[in-house]
């Protein structure tokens, strides 16, 4: 034991400046979130903002004529791939980085060819919150530019989910959102709220760029985390986001994030330029705002406000569930311009059990929530707070529980009678396989052990027709193994002349060294 102890501790200390070396550098590696190629995102570059203004100054010498060779996505800042020529004319640079312009010019490329149809629907479906976003960051002091960084976050998709589980057309984590004031719950996500959410993102940005003093790294640290950029600030000794995209330090999509936005805000702003047709202008979304109390389902809001629903459900994407949250004293909810006022008149004047469409179930006994929940499959948690009852108290029976208005009662009642009768033929199975199991350790054809257990459902049958009554004698055998086997054993009625089995349940006996 002694010679074990000696050999353990020289083996720590020549193998510790090992360890410790694998641990740093292991770290190092998990400081940049992994590279993501599904996911098409990008951020802001170099820009100074004047404290008085919105719009941005930024640092170049100009408009000036690049011709560079393009690199496919996956080799940014990396080696040039001499196959893919391209011209870029006019590029409007933020500094005089060479990094800056190969990268720009390869999403200018990337989106104008590869992207352009996708690029081209972006656009269109974001054209509706544009003037809505550009107000919101115009109050804020910050440059309207930033309203294209849902562009490549999302492609203004307020259902935008990513593997990351990032949600909404900013894209938010729910570490972040929380943070910024934004609800995520069973009831809603307000990442999908695109005002709340263009509300929290400004907060932000704003945060981040008072944090760096420069807009590529702000943009950088809005995909990346700040925690990751700091580090790779520190690691790397530079506040430059293109010295910094030449380390490892930061990763791939990090990297590509900047060139993105760039190439993005410039398609944006001239489409022609890069043989892009106009654009569509939608009709900027316009609403009413009122403030109703729960419980109201949405299919009845939109035929309050004489709307449909799939119309409610684009000006509030925020709701998750068939109504509106149910524990809030109010519920701010918005509906089509010009509606208010018939809204309001048919809503007040509408009983709440009308107004949320539930469905009445009567509880059985010793049912709680819980058991409701998971025989209509409805979550727990939801029916908590429509009915007002904790999860697993148990009610009393007929208590009236109120389900979501698509639960189909009837259907699931039917599907507790098949499962009654499945299990009565699970159970005339067993009782054939365990008969067949005994024949063969006690030297029996299994084919006579299947007949006389058919025999034995016959009987059971004709003994439910006749009412007559019968006596069923359970043993418990003991056969050439030591594991004890159940065989049932049919008596004869006194009375009756075919074998008859009781109603009454087989009584168990403890085994004897008898054989049957």
């Amino acid at each position: 034991m002694r010679y074990i102890l000696k050999i353990g501790m020289i083996l720590t200390l020549v193998l510790s400046p090992v360890l410790a070396d694998a641990l740093y550098y292991s770290n190092e590696k998990s400081c940049s979130p992994a590279t993501n190629d599904q996911n098409i995102s990008f951020r802001i570059p170099h820009k100074v903002v004047d404290d008085q203004t919105t719009t941005l100054n930024l640092n170049s010498n100009g408009m000036s004529e690049y011709a560079v060779r393009i690199m496919p996505e996956n080799s940014v800042f990396g080696e040039k791939d001499d196959s893919i020529p391209y011209t870029v004319t006019s590029l409007s640079l933020n500094s005089g980085n060479e990094k800056e312009t190969e990268s720009v010019s390869m999403f200018l490329s990337f989106f104008s060819e590869k992207m352009k149809s996708s690029f081209t629907r972006w656009i269109n479906r974001g054209s509706k919150y544009l003037p809505m976003m550009r107000k919101i960051l115009a109050e804020n002091n910050l440059p309207e530019e930033l309203v294209y960084v849902p562009l490549i976050e999302s492609g203004y998709n307020v259902y935008a989910l990513s593997p990351a589980n990032a949600v909404g057309p900013w894209q938010f984590m729910e570490q972040t959102a929380r943070k910024y004031n934004l609800k995520i719950n069973r009831w809603v996500d307000e990442r999908r709220d695109p005002v709340k959410s263009t509300h929290a993102a400004s907060d932000y940005l704003k945060f981040l760029y008072d944090r760096y003093g420069s807009w590529n790294l702000a943009l950088a640290a809005y995909n990346a985390g700040e925690g990751r950029i700091d580090k790779a600030m520190k690691r790397a000794n530079t506040d430059s986001f293109w010295s910094l995209a030449e380390t490892n330090h930061i990763a791939k999509e990090t990297k590509q994030y900047v060139p993105k936005f760039l190439a993005a805000k410039e398609i944006a702003a001239e489409p022609a330029k890069y043989g892009f047709d106009e654009f569509e202008n939608a009709e900027p979304i316009d609403y009413d705002v009122v403030y109703i109390t729960p419980p109201a389902a949405i299919s009845f809001i939109a035929e309050a406000a004489g709307t449909t629903v799939d119309k409610i459900l684009s000006l509030n994407p925020e709701l998750k569930q068939w109504c509106i949250p149910p524990k809030v004293s109010k519920y701010k909810l918005r509906i089509p311009y010009g509606t208010k006022d018939a809204f309001l008149a048919v809503y007040d004047n509408t009983p709440e059990l009308q107004r949320a469409m539930l469905r009445p179930y009567q509880t059985k006994k010793q049912d709680t929530l819980r058991n409701i929940a998971k025989r209509f499959r409805v979550p727990a948690d939801v029916l908590s707070d429509i009915n007002s009852y904790d999860i697993t108290e148990r009610l009393a029976k007929n208590t009236t529980v109120y389900l979501p208005p698509s639960t189909d009662i009837q259907k699931f009642a039917d599907r507790e009678t098949t499962t009654v009768k499945h299990k009565k033929r699970s159970a005339h199975r067993k009782e054939t396989r365990g008969a067949v199991r005994v024949a063969k350790r006690s030297g029996v054809r299994s084919t006579s052990a299947k007949s006389e257990a058919g025999k034995h459902r016959e009987a059971v049958k004709a003994a439910k027709k006749s009412n007559n009554e019968a006596k069923v004698v359970s043993t418990k055998v003991k056969t050439g193994s030591s594991k004890q086997r159940n065989v049932v054993k049919v008596v004869k009625n006194e009375t009756a002349k075919d074998k008859l089995p009781s109603k009454q349940p087989a009584k168990h006996h403890k085994s004897s060294n008898k054989k049957v």
